[in-house]
């Protein structure tokens, strides 16, 4: 089948429709994780001390400061998909297979995104070492 009708969609489309489903949520989670993580760091080395905040409260105040961000400026790869030409006709989009792929892509996308957002933990000073045993 060719899967330009309205059959079921063929491989090549539901690839393409997982990666267009796949980027909005990777950017997502990469400038939620990384953002969230700068200014966490930032908080806690500013404020946390003088507050007396948990390195966790300054964590989920960063994460406020990330979702403010990414709420207020999407990111163009946001918008990308609708730059685009449809992979699938719309009645092949409600097909089972397309919505599982455009669901399991986004969440793979997005689990990606936020390992790869963990980038800025490669720069930010610490210890290191709370709660960890001396090597022998």
């Amino acid at each position: 089948m060719s899967g330009h009708g309205s059959g079921p969609p063929s491989w090549a489309q539901l690839g393409k429709l997982g990666l267009l489903s796949a980027l909005p949520c990777f950017v997502f989670g990469f400038l939620d994780n990384s953002i969230m993580l700068v200014a966490g760091d930032a908080i806690e080395s500013s404020l946390g001390a003088k507050l007396g905040l948990s390195g966790l409260a300054c964590a989920a105040l960063g994460n406020v400061v990330a979702d403010t961000t990414g709420s207020s400026a999407p990111p163009p790869a946001a918008r990308l998909p609708a730059c685009l030409p449809p992979t699938c006709l719309p009645a092949q989009q409600q097909m089972r297979a397309a919505r599982l792929t455009t669901a399991s892509a986004g969440a793979v996308g997005i689990i990606i995104g936020c390992l790869v957002g963990c980038f800025p933990l490669l720069f930010i000073e610490g210890d290191g070492a709370e709660g960890k045993p001396e090597a022998a």
